[in-house]
C-alpha cells in the first residue's frame, strides 16, 4: 500500500510513528513465534493425547470395577481418590485433544497467514517512513518565522 507518509512534515514525528511500529511489529513476531511452536509441536502432541487418554480410561474402568469390592479404610480412600484424580485427567485430556483438534491445526495456520501478512505490511510502512525520516532530515522543511 502506499501511505501519504509526504504529509508529515517533522522528522521527530516520523521517528516515533516508526518506534510504534516497531514496537507493534515485535508484538506480531512474538504471537507468530509461539503459534508456529504450537504448530510444530502438533503431530507429537496429538499423536500423544490418544494413548494418554486410552490408558487413563483404562485406570478408571480398574478402579470402578474393583472399588466395590474393596473394604472400607486408608487403602479403599486411596484408590477412591485416585479415581476422581484420574477423572479429572481424562476431562483435561479430552480439552486437549479438542485443542489439537484438526480444526485448530487450521486455525493456527490461518493465523499464522494473517500475521504473515501484517508484517509485511508493517515493513512496507516502516520502509515509506523511514524514507520519508530521511528525506526530512537531509532537507528540512523550511520554518515559518
Amino acid at each position: 500500500m502506499d501511505y501519504q507518509v509526504s504529509s508529515l512534515n517533522d522528522a521527530g514525528t516520523v521517528d516515533s510513528i516508526i518506534s510504534q511500529t516497531v514496537l507493534e511489529r515485535s508484538s506480531l513476531q512474538i504471537k507468530m513465534a509461539g503459534i508456529q511452536t504450537d504448530l510444530s509441536t502438533y503431530s507429537t502432541t496429538s499423536d500423544d493425547i490418544p494413548s494418554a487418554i486410552a490408558y487413563v480410561s483404562a485406570e478408571i474402568e480398574n478402579a470402578e470395577e474393583n472399588l466395590p469390592n474393596l473394604p472400607e479404610g486408608d487403602f479403599r480412600t486411596k484408590m477412591e481418590t485416585a479415581l476422581l484424580r484420574n477423572k479429572l485427567k481424562l476431562n483435561l485430556l479430552e480439552k486437549k485433544a479438542e485443542e489439537y483438534s484438526a480444526f485448530a491445526q487450521l486455525d493456527r495456520q490461518f493465523e499464522v497467514a494473517k500475521l504473515t501478512g501484517q508484517i509485511d505490511e508493517s515493513d512496507q510502512y516502516l520502509a515509506q517512513l523511514t524514507l520519508r525520516r530521511d528525506e526530512l532530515l537531509a532537507n528540512p522543511p523550511a520554518s515559518d518565522s
